[in-house]
């Protein structure tokens, strides 16, 4: 019985301190898993929202995704429905239900967003961008173009209605008219912006789905071309004349063909023009009469004469408008319709006068004859601060020439005046040559700003050529040979800057001009 006794006493110890173990345990496995649901909930375990987080204003707090799902796709269901936008522009009014648009009705994906973006802020990660949802916080909303799947190919239908590209004024030159430029009218653009347009509808859908009202708002677009900015860029910006009153008829018919070739062309910026290639051909069948030319430094009768004339007339309005010079040349002789170092000779074989329009903007030329002169007229934008050019030509020295040079008629050219040695007939005259500069003269205000030199021109002076039979004279023949040789001359003339034009015109008449 003692024993009996004692082994109760002892089970009954046994039996409190398991008891107590168990309790333990239990309680321990208690803790812990209440442990585990708060880690769980953190951490996405049961991927419930945490509180305070809405979706499209639906509050989600403790909901799982499935539950949030229902709760905020019935809700958007509803304002579907009841939906009614109207977009304004003007007089204009488009009108749409919910039903009109292509809705995206599974919100499965915005949940799940809505739910990776909530643990990237618990988490602390770096946030992503998703495109179903967007989010403030913890506040989220559903991505308006992500639930109207449509919706940027309606709006863009809109737009294009209204949308409207500015009208460029355009300009027309007409060089035959007094009025030489008439403009077209120009007209401002309008652009909708789009991106206001649709946080407008993200907006209203929001606050005010059963009556959605979007003006939409529209920036202007000026043109890049109005006719004041064509006005300002087709100014006269230069022109120059040459005297013709002494010019003969198939002269003057030259100089008139030629100036016609440029009048009316219009001249893009960074455009290279070449006076042979717009004139050609410099020949008969290009409509081309003989008048008298310079070959080989004497003034013959050849096809084309005149032409050297329309070149300069045109080289000189061409400078004065601070143009660029790419190629130009001297006559062999000077001649008395321009200054010395302002002329431009040209040759369709080995002599042009070329020119760039170095200028940012069109230019346009009128030419042509009128009261026996030719005049070259430039238009564009003029230049800037109101600058003035003129020309300046330096008269420098005149050089002395060498005398007369004695040739035989060895071919019988000149049979009809000269057959026997002895006999001599004056071909030309010996000439001075003369040096020059010629400058640009820049002016603002009446004042004269800078000065650049142009050109640096030696006409050489022309031996004098005396043609002398070669035949030998038969017996008894006279010679009457009345032609004295010019020696080279020591001393040159009393020419001078103030007097050399009137020399030139002297040695070289008007009508030899070529």
């Amino acid at each position: 019985m003692g024993f009996f006794a004692m082994n109760k006493k002892e089970f009954n110890i046994k039996n409190i301190t398991s008891a107590i173990t168990i309790f333990a345990i239990i309680f321990t496995v208690a803790v812990l898993g209440q442990t585990m649901m708060i880690v769980n909930n953190a951490t996405g375990g049961t991927q419930n929202f945490a509180e305070g987080v809405t979706i499209s204003q639906v509050n989600v707090g403790g909901l799982d995704q499935d539950r949030a799902a229902y709760a905020v796709g019935s809700l958007i269901k509803q304002k579907i429905d009841e939906m009614n936008l109207s977009v304004t522009y003007g007089d204009k009014v488009w009108q749409f239900t919910g039903t009109d648009f292509e809705v995206e009705e599974n919100v499965n994906k915005v949940v799940a967003d809505a739910y990776k973006y909530q643990q990237q802020i618990i988490n602390k990660t770096q946030s992503t961008e998703f495109d179903s949802i967007i989010a403030r916080g913890m506040n989220i909303d559903v991505a308006f173009p992500f639930l109207f799947k449509d919706i940027n190919a309606k709006m863009d239908d809109i737009i294009n209605q209204v949308d409207r590209q500015p009208v460029n004024s355009r300009v027309t030159f007409d060089a035959s008219k007094q009025n030489k430029f008439t403009y077209s009218e120009s007209k401002s653009g309008v652009k909708v912006d789009r991106i206001k347009l649709l946080k407008d509808l993200e907006k209203e859908f929001k606050v005010n789905h059963t009556n959605m009202q979007v003006n939409l708002s529209t920036v202007t677009i000026e043109p890049e071309f109005t006719e004041a900015y064509l006005k300002d860029r087709t100014q006269l910006v230069s022109i120059f004349s040459t005297d013709l009153h002494n010019s003969k008829q198939r002269r003057l018919h030259n100089v008139g063909l030629a100036l016609s070739k440029f009048d009316g062309m219009t001249i893009k910026s960074g455009e290279e023009v070449s006076f042979n290639a717009v004139t050609s051909p410099q020949t008969v069948e290009g409509g081309y009469e003989k008048s008298i030319i310079i070959f080989n430094g004497q003034f013959v009768e050849g096809v084309g004469g005149g032409l050297c004339q329309a070149s300069t007339t045109l080289y000189n309005a061409v400078i004065l408008a601070d143009l660029e010079v790419i190629e130009v040349s001297k006559h062999t002789l000077p001649v008395g319709y321009i200054e010395l170092a302002l002329d431009a000779m040209v040759s369709e074989n080995w002599s042009d006068m070329r020119f760039k329009n170095n200028s940012q903007d069109n230019i346009y030329i009128a030419a042509y004859l009128k009261e026996e002169r030719a005049y070259v007229e430039i238009y564009g934008k003029t230049l800037d601060n109101g600058i003035k050019i003129k020309r300046r030509s330096e008269f420098i020295k005149t050089i002395g020439h060498k005398g007369d040079e004695v040739i035989f008629d060895v071919k019988g050219e000149y049979a009809s005046k000269v057959l026997y040695k002895g006999e001599r007939f004056r071909l030309s005259y010996p000439r001075e040559g003369y040096e020059a500069k010629a400058y640009l003269q820049y002016y603002s205000g009446g004042n004269l700003i800078k000065e650049v030199q142009i050109r640096h021109e030696i006409y050489e002076p022309q031996q004098g050529i005396v043609v002398e039979g070669n035949d030998i004279p038969p017996k008894d023949y006279v010679i009457e040979s009345q032609v004295e040789l010019i020696p080279p001359q020591k001393k040159t003339s009393d020419t001078t800057g103030n007097n050399v034009s009137a020399v030139i015109q002297k040695i070289n008449p008007v009508t030899y001009n070529p």
